[in-house]
């Protein structure tokens, strides 16, 4: 399984990865499956996510459902949707 890094300002689809990680300025469009989910900078999640941890270091908005069975934010996340936190979320395989 690979991982997603954005570095810059870039878009990307979804799909199911180790580690998904947003640095810079950017857009994930479609359904996330991830283990590991990491926000450094401005980031836009437009589908559902599923991940083991997410943590978000500056601004994140989520314009699909969240779930997780940890969730850290220093700065700033925005849910637009159901939130699930706490619940042992399905490893991607």
């Amino acid at each position: 399984m690979g991982n997603l890094v954005i570095n810059g300002v870039a878009s990307s689809n979804g799909g199911t990865f180790g580690d998904v990680i947003v640095n810079g300025k950017g857009t994930v469009n479609g359904e996330i499956q991830c283990k590991n989910l990491e926000s450094n900078g401005i980031a836009a999640f437009k589908g559902n996510i599923v991940s083991q941890n997410t943590t978000v270091n500056g601004t994140a908005t989520f314009h699909g459902s969240l779930s997780s069975k940890s969730v850290q934010v220093s700065r700033t996340a925005k849910l637009l949707d159901d939130v699930l936190i706490g619940q042992k979320p399905p490893v991607p395989k």
